[in-house]
Order: C-alpha cells, then sequence, then structure tokens
C-alpha cells in the first residue's frame, strides 16, 4: 500500500456552511441512521482531526477536511456477522475501499469484502449518541494527538472516542 493508488476519483467534500442534512427517520435513534450504511460521516477525532483516506491507499488525519485531496467523508454500514464495514467515498477505479486492519498495528485501505474479517468492526456508541469507539479484531482505533491513526489494546484515554458528523445522504 506504499506506493500511489491510480484512478483515485475523489468526491467534493461535504460543505458544512451549506443546507442541512436531511433528518434520518423518526423510528430510527440519532446515533443508529449513522450506522445503517444510509448517511455519509465525517469522524473527527478528539483532537479535532478529520479522519481520510491518503493518495497512497492509507488512513491518516487531518486539521482540515477542506486540505485532503481525497474526501473525509465515509459510509458506515452493517455487515451481515452483526458488525460494521468503514467505506470511503472514494472509490479506486470503480471499487469500494473499506478501512483495513490486517494485524500488526497496520491500518489501510482495501476493496470492502464484508466477509473478512480484517474490515469488520465494532463501532460502539458511547455518552453522546454522535461519539463512537472503533475497535477492530486487534484492539481499538485510537487517534494520535500529532496526527495518524493507530491500535490500542484497551479504550482508556481520549484518543479512542470518535465523533460522527452527518454529511447527508450516502
Amino acid at each position: 500500500m506504499g506506493s500511489p493508488t491510480p484512478g483515485t476519483t475523489a468526491p467534493a467534500p461535504a460543505d458544512p456552511t451549506t443546507e442541512p442534512a436531511d433528518d434520518p427517520t423518526e423510528t430510527t435513534a440519532p446515533g443508529e441512521a449513522l450506522l445503517d450504511g444510509t448517511r455519509q460521516v465525517d469522524v473527527q477525532t478528539y483532537g479535532a482531526r478529520w479522519v481520510t483516506t491518503s493518495v497512497e491507499g492509507g488512513i491518516t488525519t487531518v486539521a482540515d477536511p477542506a486540505e485532503s485531496d481525497v474526501p473525509t467523508t465515509w459510509v458506515i454500514e452493517p455487515a451481515s456477522d452483526g458488525g460494521h464495514l468503514m467505506r470511503s467515498t472514494a472509490t479506486v477505479d470503480g471499487r469500494d475501499l473499506c478501512l483495513n486492519a490486517p494485524g500488526n498495528d497496520v491500518l489501510g485501505l482495501e476493496t470492502c469484502d464484508a466477509t473478512s474479517p480484517s474490515q469488520l468492526l465494532d463501532v460502539g456508541s458511547l455518552d453522546q449518541p454522535e461519539q463512537v469507539s472503533i475497535v477492530t479484531a486487534d484492539g481499538y482505533l485510537v487517534a494520535d494527538p500529532d496526527g495518524g491513526l493507530a491500535l490500542a489494546s484497551d479504550a482508556s484515554g481520549p484518543g479512542t472516542v470518535f465523533v460522527l458528523v452527518d454529511r447527508g445522504p450516502a
């Protein structure tokens, strides 16, 4: 995943100053609508950075989504086993890409595969409906205060808290 990924398309990031996102259905709790695959979300770290893909096919954080060469927007969708996939709205050669954690503290993107254990996530709500923790088979997704993401063995500390910001229909 270290070489540039040809054919990456990057839809324009959602502009938070434009019209507000459509309201989720009344029968869905506010946080649940962001996890059902019908909404685009930006994933913000506790340190006010934004989770995004890199043009090299990796996962990183940026201070300002407008500075990213690829979109910061994701769709968190249910997988058949009860877990979730975290799909980027950026595609490569028409293929959907999902957060992938194959082990050894490696995070990146791979073609979405709901049967791949390295892509299945446990996205759990925290104190506020929009606050979540994201857990892979190898640990908790954690934001480094200086930028970037890693995996941790426990959820201690604010780096494991992420805020989902609704950006409209998927």
